[in-house]
């Protein structure tokens, strides 16, 4: 009865710590998004506005999301790419690269002050 108990308890604390990490990912993969966006270029808005995430998903005890823009052309416009008769080479924005660094900076802190039970005592 003890052991049920106990397994009970761990359980629910699994389960407590495990909405926390996909609320923690979820809005952290909002943060990305909404600073990719800030850094994309406006032509018509459509690429701005085409960037969305995945839900949260966990794969043998390891917890993703994707920042995903799926326009056509959003990967030259990132990376860089050369013009229609190849003569020039138009530099890349790097929105969504450049997001990703700033929010992993501090990810780690932002992390464990949002979910307490994986602060290292």
């Amino acid at each position: 009865m003890a052991n049920n108990f106990f397994k009970n308890i761990l359980d629910a604390h699994k389960r407590e710590l495990e909405k926390g990490a996909r609320l923690f990912l979820t809005a952290e993969a909002d943060k990305v998004i909404a600073q990719a966006k800030r850094l994309t270029p406006v032509d018509t808005g459509y690429l701005r506005g085409s960037f969305f995430r995945t839900d949260v998903t966990q794969t043998n005890g390891v917890f993703g999301v994707e920042v995903v823009n799926n326009v056509k052309y959003a990967v030259p416009v990132e990376k860089g790419h050369t013009t229609r008769n190849r003569s020039l080479w138009v530099k890349g924005f790097f929105m969504l690269t450049t997001a990703m660094e700033k929010i992993t900076q501090g990810f780690s802190d932002r992390m464990a002050a949002a979910i307490p039970r994986l602060r290292k005592k």
